[in-house]
């Protein structure tokens, strides 16, 4: 229901009664704190829920694999492994993917596989297999098709997931010089993100200020400013940092609000307001600074990728420098764009 509010005042009280210790069946347990740790991310921010997560942990564990299958992938796929990918612990996260998937077996449960089918979705596009990506995701809408109960559920984070990959993708033609690619890669991706949000507000009840609204924005705006559009694309980032402000504890409290600093500075920079779109840029890279740890998803390289050339164009060499290295020492030299960033970074 997005109701954030009651679901952090219920799980509080609830975890009042847990810590009384009258409690002892560690499926509700293990069930209720993979609840609890999703509530806290509103209030207290990733590390918070991350620690809950980890509390969850042992206590699945001790419960018959069968009885908690569902909630116990659920967890691995949807809760404890995708705040990994947030604090960048990328190898963490795909065993939690694997567990998952070995968990699941052969079983057609709709709402688990379509956790795993979205954490899988998100590793490919942390690994730069965007194509990938885009297969996964369409698998899953395909399978989504199937129950529009779901699909309404689910099906605007799936959409918003594919558009991310195909715009990701469409840089890398384009770094290529294949532009006709790209564009329409580009277009595919606006038509996309459209679509999750529509999709995202009817989830919503017709609201459009939930954090699952906002999650869309964030690359309806990158692909308008692709497109052209980047007016558009600067209001849509900044509903976005608004709706996601009034979410979350803090400016700096979730990577999605560094995702709506690099949308925002995609449509500065499009207008030609080099000066603010490095202060988005700058204001990206100190979220994730500031929530991951090893940083070692395709999210970071874009806004090192972005910084160098945004301190290209504005005749700074030092930033263009301390990107070129930061993203080596994080990647490595091989990375596509670290071969592109680099060039230019030559050319200065």
């Amino acid at each position: 229901m997005r109701d954030y509010a009651n679901a952090t005042l219920w799980g509080n009280q609830l975890e009042t009664l847990f810590q009384s210790g009258d409690i002892e069946d560690p499926y509700l347990k293990a069930v209720f704190k993979s609840y609890y740790g999703d509530t806290r991310v509103m209030t207290d921010g990733i590390d918070v829920s991350l620690a809950q997560y980890r509390q969850a942990a042992p206590f699945f564990e001790q419960v018959d694999p069968i009885k908690a299958r569902a909630e116990h992938v659920m967890f691995l796929a949807n809760n404890l492994g995708y705040f990994l990918h947030y604090k960048g612990e990328i190898d963490e996260a795909n065993q939690c993917l694997e567990r998952a998937k070995v968990l699941l077996g052969a079983q057609k449960d709709i709402f688990p596989q379509s956790a795993i089918d979205e954490l899988e979705i998100t590793l490919n596009i942390d690994a730069g297999r965007f194509g990938q990506a885009v297969h996964v995701a369409d698998r899953e809408l395909t399978m989504l098709d199937t129950d529009p109960v779901f699909k309404k559920v689910t099906g605007h984070f799936v959409e918003s997931l594919k558009a991310c990959a195909l715009l990701k993708q469409a840089q890398f033609e384009a770094l290529n010089n294949n532009e006709k690619e790209a564009k329409a890669l580009r277009v595919q991706a606006l038509k996309v993100a459209k679509d999750a949000h529509e999709h995202a507000v009817e989830s919503s009840d017709g609201s459009a200020d939930t954090a699952v609204v906002g999650r869309t924005l964030l690359y309806l705006s990158q692909a308008q400013s692709a497109l052209g559009h980047a007016k558009e694309a600067q209001e849509n980032a900044q509903k976005a940092l608004k709706i996601f402000a009034g979410h979350y504890p803090s400016e700096m409290a979730h990577p999605r609000q560094a995702v709506a600093h690099i949308a925002l500075g995609d449509a500065l920079s499009a207008q030609g307001k080099h000066e603010k779109a490095k202060d988005a840029y700058l204001k990206a890279e100190a979220i994730f600074d500031a929530i991951t740890t090893k940083k070692a998803f395709d999210d970071m390289s874009e806004v090192w990728a972005r910084l160098v050339d945004n301190a290209i164009v504005r005749g700074d060499a030092n930033t263009a420098r301390r990107c070129l290295a930061a993203h080596k020492e994080t990647f490595d030299g091989l990375h596509p764009r670290y071969i592109m960033m680099a060039a230019k970074v030559a050319s200065v």
